[in-house]
Order: structure tokens, then sequence, then C-alpha cells
């Protein structure tokens, strides 16, 4: 589904019973995410490494959510932005 972070034009993937919203670290790039706390999530297919960021705003739908909590998802062969 289309929405946007911070502006920047995005698709989300809606998972319902999720607890926490995720995005890759090359859309928060896009979205100038610039920092974040590396933090070890627990998932339903187990820890994974990511970190936490405070996201200005999130529009979905008819949603518009500001101030959120994020946890960015970071690829071995990433870097967690700083």
């Amino acid at each position: 589904a289309a929405g946007k972070v911070n502006g920047k034009p995005v698709n989300f993937m809606v998972d319902t019973g999720a607890t926490n919203v995720a995005i890759s670290s090359n859309t928060a790039s896009r979205a100038g995410i610039t920092s974040c706390v590396a933090q070890t999530f627990s998932t339903a297919n187990g820890s994974v490494q990511g970190c936490k960021a405070i996201v200005e705003n999130i529009v979905f739908g008819t949603f518009r959510l500001r101030e959120v909590s994020e946890f960015l998802c970071v690829r071995r062969e990433e870097t967690f932005p700083r």
C-alpha cells in the first residue's frame, strides 16, 4: 500500500499482528533519518539486529502518525545510521 515516511513515498506491507513499524535502512536514508540506537529485536522469526529511531511522520491511507518509534532493518552488508 502506498504511503509516506517524512514526506518521501514508500510502499508499505501491512502486518496487522506486528508490534513495531519496520523499514529498511535504504528507506530510512531516503526519508532523512540520520540517527538511531542499535538494538536487538524479538520477532516471530527470532532475534534480529536493527536500530530504533523516532520518525517525524508516517502517512498511510487516511492515517497520519507523528513521532513514531520505528525499527530499522539492517542487512549484514549495510551499516546503522548514526
